[in-house]
């Protein structure tokens, strides 16, 4: 029985778009008017969907009831609100990344409930889908593409604070969401196509930039003058990083330089001195503001560096010794240093 249902929905939804071998589909539970779907299901399904116009237009009217975890709670412009799930993982062929989900209400009542949720809470809501929106490539702190859904009613949320819908970063990406528990399966009829459907013009989408990014080593600040000293930075992060040498008693940067991601830095000729070292992890490098755009963080570390030259003589051999310097950007089980959170106008002040 279950299999016959869903080869029914399938065959409605997928017309004109040929499953790849070995692909299956689990059969949606419907509701009178209502099509409950898991979140996986609801990505399966409707994504494809968006490139025919009339299989779209078919679905636009349907509402779709579904239950996630929270990622985020968004204001979008003055009027709407998004409930969004973490990025959703499917396996096919033509899958390029997470693909979340968003239900949008300009209801001030279903507003209201958005605000008592908090990240990581079980949601049942229901909603018309309107659009599949590219965000782009899938970065680290967020997916690829996302279904949108309007007129979004959330039917079961647990009771919670009222919080303010501040903007939430960082999305957490899991690759699991629970399942919906459903025991309702019904027989659902096919819509009667009655000709041409007009559409109306949309928006087109901007896509979202690629990071931009400096070679490996790349200096931003000129050394302001010379020495024997040298300076490594491993940065074993996921972000790349700006690294700035800042002498304690002038109080100006010495030397600036860039460190990819998984890579290492070496800067050679540093004076002697006592210096400050910062750094800045982000996405994103901006030339012009020197600083990175998406997923930026500051810090210092607490312990300031000692860079100094000795001469030694031995009969008429003079040897010279300078300071190496070793920094990781990541924690180690072994360090012996810490760093401190900054803000960003202390960053950009050198």
């Amino acid at each position: 029985m279950n299999t016959r249902v869903g080869m029914t929905v399938a065959a409605l939804f997928l017309s004109g778009y040929a499953i790849a071998a070995g692909q299956s589909m689990e059969s949606p539970r419907v509701k009178p008017d209502v099509v409950v779907l898991s979140p996986q299901e609801l990505v399966r399904l409707l994504k494809p969907m968006t490139s025919f116009q009339e299989e779209k237009q078919k679905i636009s009217e349907r509402v779709f009831e579904t239950t996630f975890r929270v990622a985020d709670v968004q204001r979008r412009g003055e009027k709407s609100v998004a409930i969004c799930s973490p990025g959703l993982r499917i396996t096919t062929n033509r899958d390029e990344g997470p693909c979340q989900l968003c239900f949008l209400t300009e209801d001030p009542k279903e507003q209201e409930k958005a605000g008592e949720l908090s990240k990581g809470d079980e949601v049942k809501v229901r909603g018309k889908f309107q659009r599949l929106e590219n965000y782009g490539p899938h970065l680290e702190s967020q997916p690829a593409a996302g279904l949108y859904f309007n007129e979004t009613e959330i039917v079961q949320a647990p009771p919670h604070e009222k919080i303010m819908l501040e903007p939430l970063t960082n999305a957490e990406m899991v690759t699991k969401v629970e399942p919906v528990t459903n025991t309702e399966v019904v027989t659902w009829e096919p819509v009667t196509n009655t000709g041409p459907v007009t559409m109306e013009p949309t928006t087109k989408l901007e896509p979202v930039p690629m990071a931009r990014s400096l070679t490996n080593g790349a200096i931003i600040i000129e050394l302001s003058k010379h020495g024997d000293g040298t300076l490594n930075i491993e940065n074993g992060t996921k972000r790349d990083a700006v690294v700035k040498l800042v002498d304690d008693t002038l109080d100006k940067a010495v030397v600036g330089f860039y460190v990819r991601a998984g890579q290492t830095a070496t800067v050679e000729e540093i004076p002697d001195g006592l210096f400050r070292v910062l750094f800045a992890l982000g996405t994103d490098w901006n030339a012009v503001e020197r600083t990175f755009t998406r997923d930026k963080a500051f810090s210092e570390f607490d312990k300031k560096l000692d860079f100094t030259t000795t001469e030694r003589t031995e009969g008429a051999r003079v040897t010279t010794e300078s300071t190496i310097f070793t920094l990781t950007l990541h924690g180690v089980p072994e360090g012996n240093v810490r760093t401190s959170g900054i803000e960003e106008k202390e960053f950009l002040k050198y």
